[in-house]
């Protein structure tokens, strides 16, 4: 089973004055997050990081259990080089495609409006804006069915009612319901002109 979760900001001491967080402590916070963590992955499982993991990964890797921990980079992640020294050249990425049942998935910490074959209906996840854009998102009917979901724990709380780490079964059923957004007709330029093929190919 793959997981996923952005923007724990472990060691962050501004990560008490995001909403949603005002009510814990630092340690406290990294305890719940660790002890959801280490009860819902197997030794089998992976784990997806999409970026602002801890302001000093050492001190924090090493308390998840499971050894299959992949960091996307975030702008709150120390170096890319210190990165490396932590998770390993294996798994630490700036972007990653993964693949949830029969769907290409692309990782990124950014949310992207357009991502590799979104027009052929892969899933995009993403964290950075803690929630703070998908209302807003979902209002304007272009974007309406866009295939992407943020991944951070006010996203979590938003859709379950309780902190936790998406299951790529919580992936695969939210964005399978959507049509998708980035309609393959652009896509089919002939001549310098753009040549409608067909129903959009979501």
């Amino acid at each position: 089973m793959k997981y996923f979760i952005s923007d724990l900001h472990f060691g962050h001491h501004k990560m008490v004055t995001f909403p949603g967080r005002t009510s814990f402590t630092l340690e406290q916070w990294e305890k719940m997050y660790l002890d959801i963590i280490n009860s819902k992955l197997t030794k089998d499982d992976f784990l997806y990081l999409l970026g602002d993991f801890a302001f000093k990964p050492e001190k924090v890797k090493h308390k998840i259990k499971n050894k299959n921990v992949v960091l996307i980079h975030g702008n709150h992640d120390p170096s890319y080089e210190k990165c490396v020294r932590v998770f390993g050249k294996s798994n630490f990425f700036i972007t990653k495609d993964i693949k949830i049942k029969d769907k290409n998935v692309f990782l990124s910490h950014y949310p992207h409006l357009a991502w590799p074959a979104s027009h052929h209906g892969t899933f995009h996840l993403y964290g950075h804006v803690h929630d703070q854009r998908s209302e807003y998102w979902q209002q304007i009917p272009e974007l309406s069915e866009m295939r992407s979901m943020d991944v951070s724990p006010e996203s979590y709380f938003r859709q379950y009612s309780e902190f936790g780490i998406f299951s790529e079964e919580q992936v695969y059923e939210t964005l399978s319901k959507l049509k998708g957004h980035d309609n393959v007709e652009w896509y089919n330029k002939r001549n310098g002109k753009y040549e409608k093929k067909g129903a959009n190919s979501m």
